[in-house]
């Protein structure tokens, strides 16, 4: 607006000072400033701007009127103003200032007919032709706004609606894209099962068969001195079986929501930690690893929780610990503070990158991969320890740095006094 009035203002000005219409100059040179300082204050709201700046036009189209007449640019600026209404504010400015542009035309008529105002540079007064002016230029003036009304409707409708066309065709592109991803990754997932099962069933079959054929021919030769260790061999690899299956019915079983738990009042040490803390220090011993219980043995450490989920919880989370633990230590801290009761699962394993803490808990992670990995196991047990933890309502975080080891945090909310 202040270049495009510009273009109008200077002639205009130059003009009026030739023809010593100096209100015309001082009117226009007001206007023009009213624009110039809307456009410099930037903060002020836009509505109040438009307001503003076709209310100064508004007058300055009526002033011209009554100063110049037909001579001047007063027709012209009232003929548009309702148009530049309806681009800047609301449609119904625009049938006001129609309304307006009529009584103003009437008003002028009046005053000329009554000779309260008959200036003489606009000349001789005809109330016949007056009327047919203002007729004409409100029917024109009305014609023009309502077609320029419905064009810009017309616009913003179909504006509307390649907007919702485009918005439409960005979320199937977003739903195509997450859909791809989900696609992409349950073939991942289906390969690393496949990869991971294959092996974890395999391996163990392997071992039973081979030494099952091993006692058949020793047997028949009467050479018993290694069948001990045979068995034991043909224990191990049916134990991590049975390991194997036990976890995918148990993935199966949470994953389709046909699990129910028994949630009940129980003694985490007591009823939990105790019965595996015995279990998994023979484990330890035959790694030569030390296997720490840390607690306060005055305290009941009471939770509500599912006794069979929240026990596999602290079982896969303990074996996990021993089996990546080389050298040193596993400790299992019990402590609680105002709300929480919180079990640590604490080693000097191997400990985790940054990187695959960010997919620790999805089923089938491993850090190492493949045939070749250094450790056994599926995969599976950290995606099912968050399973049960989801199920309990209770939090599970981890801390740990590669080469030096692993914290494991349970936090079980107290139970509420009864």
């Amino acid at each position: 607006m202040v270049r495009l009035a510009a273009l109008a203002y200077f002639p205009s000005v130059i003009l009026a000072v030739e023809a010593s219409l100096w209100d015309v100059a001082i009117i226009d040179t007001v206007a023009y400033a009213i624009v110039i300082f809307l456009y410099m204050k930037k903060p002020m709201n836009t509505h109040i701007k438009s307001t503003i700046l076709v209310s100064v036009l508004y007058i300055l189209a009526i002033m011209l009127l009554f100063v110049l007449g037909s001579s001047g640019a007063g027709y012209l600026w009232l003929f548009f103003l309702p148009i530049v209404a309806s681009v800047f504010m609301k449609q119904i400015y625009a049938y006001s200032f129609l309304v307006l542009n009529v009584i103003i035309l009437i008003l002028f008529g009046i005053l000329r007919y009554t000779g309260i105002y008959t200036p003489i540079s606009l000349g001789e007064f005809s109330l016949e032709i007056w009327i047919i002016i203002i007729v004409n230029f409100a029917t024109l003036n009305a014609f023009t706004v309502f077609a320029f009304l419905l064009l810009i409707n017309g616009l913003t409708k179909t504006i509307e609606s390649e907007r919702e066309v485009i918005k439409e065709l960005q979320t199937k592109s977003d739903e195509l894209k997450i859909a791809k991803r989900n696609a992409e990754k349950a073939d991942s997932l289906k390969s690393e099962f496949l990869a991971q099962m294959s092996h974890e069933i395999r391996t163990p079959i392997n071992t039973i068969l081979s030494f099952s054929y091993l006692i058949k021919e020793d047997i028949k030769e009467n050479r018993l001195e290694n069948i001990d260790e045979y068995f034991s061999s043909i224990e191990r690899g049916s134990s991590r079986v049975i390991r194997t299956i036990d976890l995918i019915l148990n993935l199966s079983e949470l994953q389709s929501g046909t699990y129910e738990p028994k949630i009940e009042k129980i003694d985490l040490q007591k009823d939990v930690i105790n019965g595996l803390y015995s279990e998994f220090l023979v484990k330890a011993k035959k790694q030569n690893l030390q296997l720490i219980l840390k607690s306060d043995s005055r305290k009941k450490y009471f939770v509500n929780a599912d006794l069979y989920t929240t026990t596999q919880i602290f079982a896969n989370l303990i074996d996990n610990a021993i089996k990546y633990t080389l050298k040193g230590e596993v400790k299992i801290c019990l402590s609680e503070n105002d709300k929480k009761v919180i079990v640590d699962i604490i080693d000097s394993g191997i400990g985790m990158s940054k990187e695959f803490q960010k997919n620790l808990f999805e089923p089938f992670s491993q850090e190492e991969s493949g045939y070749t990995r250094k450790f056994e196991g599926t995969g599976l047990g950290l995606a099912l320890v968050k399973k049960y933890c989801e199920v309990n309502n209770v939090e599970i975080s981890v801390e740990s740095i590669k080469g030096k080891g692993t914290i494991f945090s349970i936090g079980f909310p107290k139970p509420f006094a009864n």
